[in-house]
């Protein structure tokens, strides 16, 4: 009959906290780590059979003794490897689908939710018998979409006149990034700014770059309009 010896291991009361806080790693630096846990692992693994390898009876009482230490030990030491492995783990899936969040929402086509095309046509509602220009440039067909909302939001109002010129800017220099809302009524201009900054479009009460080429609609462009509403190109880090 072998006798084990025990084998005392420090407790959480008398050391040190055994992780960091893993998010300040880089996701590289992570991986490295756990590369290493790998191999440490595996090592443990070895010096584990290792140790029930001495455990036989052909060997002395001694070295039985040491291949339960062994064995005792690099167990616990795997339980360790496999906690920081899984944490790693968790850390890195955590950060990449974040990430993967956040490059979503960046090339996602901005679009108005019901109660934003509300609040737009309670807006448009309280400037009656005015005119407002929606207009994007050529081929954005993203911007034609949101303009198109912002026309429905119009609509709704039912109190304003729309003037749709979507499509008919061309530039072949400077573009306009956001929604740029000019014109001569600056308190629409101001409440139309302050909506879309509150949903998280990006706009401006500044005039875009002057285009290259606008494809014009007759008398339609010569209109004294309350507003125009400039779709620009979104922005990639909006």
């Amino acid at each position: 009959m072998i006798i084990r010896k025990a084998i005392a291991f420090p407790t959480d009361a008398n050391r040190n906290p055994m992780f960091v806080s893993l998010n300040n790693f880089t996701i590289d630096q992570l991986e490295s780590a756990k590369s290493v846990a790998n191999v440490l692992f595996i090592i443990s693994t070895f010096i584990v059979w290792l140790g029930v390898c001495l455990e036989k009876e052909t060997f002395s009482k001694p070295i039985q003794d040491r291949g339960w230490e062994l064995l005792v030990i690099f167990l616990g030491f795997e339980t360790l490897l496999s906690g920081i492995l899984w944490q790693i783990d968790s850390t890195v899936s955590m950060r990449q689908k974040t990430e993967i969040l956040q490059l979503e929402a960046q090339i996602a086509p901005r679009r108005l939710k019901s109660e934003e095309k509300d609040k737009l046509s309670k807006i448009f509602s309280k400037f009656p018998q005015g005119t407002v220009r929606i207009s994007s440039y050529a081929l954005d067909l993203e911007s034609a979409a949101l303009g198109e909302q912002i026309l429905s939001a119009i609509n709704w109002a039912a109190t304003i006149s729309p003037l749709d010129r979507r499509m008919t800017v061309s530039t072949l220099g400077a573009i306009a990034f956001g929604v740029h809302v000019t014109g001569h009524n600056d308190q629409l201009i101001d409440d139309l700014v302050s909506a879309f900054t509150s949903f998280g479009i990006l706009s401006s009460k500044i005039e875009p770059p002057a285009p290259t080429m606008t494809m014009r609609a007759g008398d339609l462009d010569d209109i004294d309009v309350d507003a125009t509403v400039f779709v620009g190109v979104k922005p990639i880090a909006e």
